[in-house]
């Protein structure tokens, strides 16, 4: 019955983005039908915001789901590994995304905004209504993975308000033996390491009370020590993760107003070929985030120390190219200027070719930070923080393409009709000095960071570790204490008292023999470990085929 629930669980989070999504893109559709709308701004805020919401909602949700269901589904096959697994859910993933992605190159890019966006109303409902049909044939059997637990301890804090700090490490309830690394003693009290500001009340989770009655509530309200660990751990990562907000603006930028800026640059070839060429820059800059992440294949580029830095050039390239469109911009701005352009149309002697560097920078900053986070992501927060992980990764980068509209909005004397009355130069200047202040905020926070390093070591190790009592932990005890005698005692005369340790008297079923497994074959790793990166490069590059004009 827990499992039919968590299933039920899962699917009500999806349908409910689902209908997030559905009620942006209807009020999309609503702002491009009606007339009296178009004029206004604020539907198109709130759609904005409801697309974006529940676009990051249902992909952490969709594709935990699908990761579970090939996990359920092929039990049988027990020689696949986790990873052979992922990669599976990858190629079904990217097999969605790039259908969705052509559906809106080839056909959606040719009609008009209202009948994009009621299309789009119907596929969303069509795809509600199909999973839903689904539900019988889902794999009831959940994950074992403690996805609640930030709620969990939380909840079991706010409970706790009322009670005072502890003075004892008995005072708090351990998983295992008490570890003097993951607490201090400070004015007569427990203090529970990391330290975070403004969430220390956070401790009062693992205080143990005097149980008045075995009751569901009261195990629900107990937390352990090491629990607390993993959430305030995971919370010293949200101001690192707060660094990132300047660059999701800049990656909007590349897929919105670095198109505009060759509407009216100067080409050698037709007017159809000169979209082939910005075609080909997005294709390059598709090729450098592909490429750039399988350049750091070995262990020790995948170090946490290295990863930040890797994470840090990233950031120095997006400052890099907002300067290189801030440039491109000046130039064009005095060319406009000399010629006397006052028509959108007409072409300057510029070349299209200006907006290479820029393009390829770009494609710097998006293999460098999106791959350097996710390493970073996975090596400092435990399993049962990665779906929070991920889903708060995905908002952060998903950022810039609802925040980039307000911004706009607020200094929108710099944005006229056409792009030859705008200044676009002011904007991506602005985008360089506010990428540089973040920049100098991600290594402060990067070294503060650096300090909670074996405390999430701890905490991992910890997860792993099996549940033990507090019963159980005193009988450990008296056992070390009545053992403490016998240390004198001569190695030989031990082993011939207790034969049954000797290394020759090992039990048969202790050994490798009933634990071995057949091993998948390299070929048979090869095949599911390749083809997600190709198709992750043909998704990435059909999304970015999308925001290219294809009219002639």
């Amino acid at each position: 019955m827990r499992d039919v629930l968590h299933v039920r669980h899962i699917l009500g989070e999806r349908e409910r983005e689902e209908n997030v999504v559905t009620k942006g893109l209807m009020l999309l559709w609503c702002s491009a039908h009606s007339s009296s709308i178009r004029t206004h701004y604020g539907p198109i805020y709130v759609a904005a915001f409801a697309v974006a919401l529940g676009k990051c909602g249902l992909d952490s949700i969709l594709k935990e789901f699908l990761s579970e269901q090939l996990i359920e589904g092929e039990k049988e096959n027990s020689y696949e590994s986790e990873a052979q697994i992922e990669g599976r859910t990858n190629v079904w993933w990217c097999i969605a995304s790039i259908s969705g992605s052509a559906i809106a190159v080839f056909w959606l890019s040719y009609v008009t905004w209202e009948r994009t966006f009621l299309a789009c109303n119907v596929m969303m409902g069509a795809s509600l209504l199909l999973f839903l049909c689904g539900f019988k044939f889902y794999c009831p059997e959940r994950h074992n993975r403690n996805s609640h637990v930030i709620f969990k301890v939380f909840k079991a804090a706010i409970s706790k308000r009322y009670l005072a700090y502890p003075g004892t490490p008995t005072q708090l309830s351990w998983k295992s033996e008490p570890n003097l690394k993951l607490y201090e003693e400070k004015n007569s009290q427990i203090l529970l390491l990391p330290k975070v500001f403004w969430f220390r009340w956070l401790d009062k989770a693992a205080v143990t009370v005097e149980k008045t009655s075995s009751s569901p509530q009261e195990e629900e309200n107990l937390c352990s020590v090491e629990q607390v660990t993993q959430v305030k751990c995971f919370l010293t990562l949200i101001p690192l993760w707060t660094t990132f907000l300047a660059y999701s603006l800049v990656q909007a930028t590349g897929n919105t107003f670095f198109i505009e800026q060759s509407s009216n640059l100067k080409n050698t070839f037709t007017q159809k070929d000169a979209r082939v060429l910005l075609v080909a820059f997005f294709v390059l800059n598709s090729f450098l985030r592909f490429i750039i992440p399988r350049l750091f294949w070995s262990e020790k580029a995948r170090n946490p120390n290295v990863t930040l830095v890797k994470i840090g050039v990233g950031m120095i390239c997006s400052i890099l190219c907002c300067i290189a469109a801030w440039q491109v911009e000046v130039h064009r701005l005095k060319e406009i200027e000399r010629l006397q352009i006052k028509n959108q149309f007409d072409t300057i002697s510029m070349s299209i070719l200006w907006l290479l560097p820029q393009f390829i920078l770009l494609g710097l900053t998006e293999g460098l930070v999106e791959e350097g986070l996710q390493e970073f992501f996975s090596k400092h927060v435990t399993k049962s923080m990665w779906n929070a992980g991920q889903l708060l990764t995905g908002c952060i980068l998903s950022f810039g393409n609802f925040f980039s509209i307000p911004c706009v909005q607020l200094v929108r004397s710099w944005f006229k009709g056409t792009i030859n009355d705008s200044h676009l130069d002011r904007y991506f200047l602005t985008l360089a000095i506010l990428s540089s202040v973040f920049l100098c905020f991600y290594v402060y926070a990067s070294i503060s960071n650096s300090k909670y390093a074996d405390i999430r070591d701890l905490s991992k190790e910890a997860e792993l570790a099996p549940n033990v009592s507090i019963e159980e932990v005193e009988m450990k005890d008296e056992m070390s204490l009545a053992s403490s005698s016998a240390r004198n005692t001569p190695l030989n005369e031990d082993l011939d008292d207790h034969p049954s340790h000797s290394i020759l008297n090992l039990p048969q079923g202790d050994g490798v023999e009933g634990n071995t497994k057949p091993l998948p074959t390299r070929n048979h790793s090869f095949l599911w470990t390749k083809v997600p990166i190709v198709m992750g490069f043909t998704h990435h590059l059909y999304s970015r085929l999308a925001n290219v004009e294809m009219t002639d």
